[in-house]
């Protein structure tokens, strides 16, 4: 009679399955299959990513121009343009 503890140290079991090459080969046809379906899935879901990505930069550039716009006016007409300050050329008589 065998205890739990000669379950414990025996050797693991290994199933065997024997396929013919048939269902072999449709095996890898079908994981094939569906490695291409999960690879297409992720390209369609990173052009996605990228298109609203791109969509969020172009939105924060126009909004960013927009702006610099709006301010250059205020810093042309605080910062006018001051008259040179030369040297006083005084006539001597």
């Amino acid at each position: 009679m065998y205890s739990l503890f000669d379950y414990m140290l025996s050797p693991p079991m290994r199933t065997v399955v024997v396929v013919s090459e048939n269902q072999l080969t449709e095996l890898r046809l079908t994981q094939v299959n569906d490695e291409i379906k999960t690879l297409k899935e992720q390209q369609k879901e990173l052009e996605a990513a990228y298109n609203r990505r791109k969509q969020n930069l172009s939105d924060s550039l126009a909004s960013l121009e927009q702006r610099a716009k709006e301010l250059a006016p205020a810093v042309e007409r605080s910062i006018a343009p001051k008259q040179p300050r030369g040297k006083k050329i005084v006539a001597s008589k």
